[in-house]
């Protein structure tokens, strides 16, 4: 597997009713808040049994409902009204991966949909200096998106994920660079004006070391 794929996760409730629930649910403006109580809950369940989810999952939520819903308040879904399976799933884990020793849990939906992956990252590529960061994942994304996309930034932050806003960036700087730098094949002959004021263009090498900072997994051929 190159890259997650999963771009929604499908919540079922118990009165028969469902949701999909998208990567733009998790927008980069709360990616700090729910990944922060997420690790909560994940902390409160360590050294618990997990799986499989028919035998744990409504004995975990029974003590730790609390954990449960301070992270699904923060993307509008009630966690009572979720089934065992699904809400074991979204927050908990997934099927384990890997054999005898290295078996563990699965990543749960949310943590796929928020771009985090269980795949070792390849080094990055030395571009000959460190890329620079505020030490902050993101707000080393944040700035990006502000130095591109300028006063369509804050709408952006409020609608996009982070691994969404990221990827943002990359594409802006690689439609709007210098038409003799791109490819012959699916090249730009102009600069395109989709984006105003661009004074900054993030280079590949450093939008890759802040992903592969979080454990995100770019698609192939970024």
């Amino acid at each position: 597997m190159v890259a997650i794929s999963m771009q929604w996760s499908r919540l079922n409730f118990t009165d028969g009713d469902f949701r999909l629930l998208f990567k733009a649910d998790i927008p980069a403006i709360k990616h700090q808040s729910i990944r922060a109580y997420h690790l909560e809950l994940q902390t409160e369940l360590s050294g618990m049994p997990v799986w499989p989810p028919e035998e744990v999952a409504a004995v975990l939520y029974e003590n730790f409902a609390p954990h449960y819903r301070k992270v699904t308040q923060l993307f509008g879904i009630e966690c009572d009204r979720l089934t065992d399976e699904s809400r074991h799933l979204l927050l908990v884990c997934t099927r384990p991966v890997g054999e005898g020793e290295s078996l563990r849990p699965g990543l749960s939906f949310l943590e796929k949909l928020m771009g985090y992956s269980l795949e070792k990252t390849e080094p990055v590529a030395d571009s000959g200096k460190p890329a620079p960061t505020t030490g902050d994942y993101v707000l080393d994304v944040k700035t990006d998106l502000y130095l591109i996309f300028k006063r369509h930034a804050p709408k952006l932050w409020e609608m996009h994920s982070l691994e969404e806003c990221a990827l943002l960036c990359k594409q802006a700087n690689e439609r709007m660079r210098d038409p003799d730098e791109a490819d012959n094949e699916g090249g730009w002959e102009k600069k395109v004006d989709a984006v105003d004021d661009v004074i900054f263009l993030e280079k590949k090498v450093e939008i890759l070391s802040r992903l592969s900072a979080i454990g995100v997994i770019p698609p192939k051929g970024f």
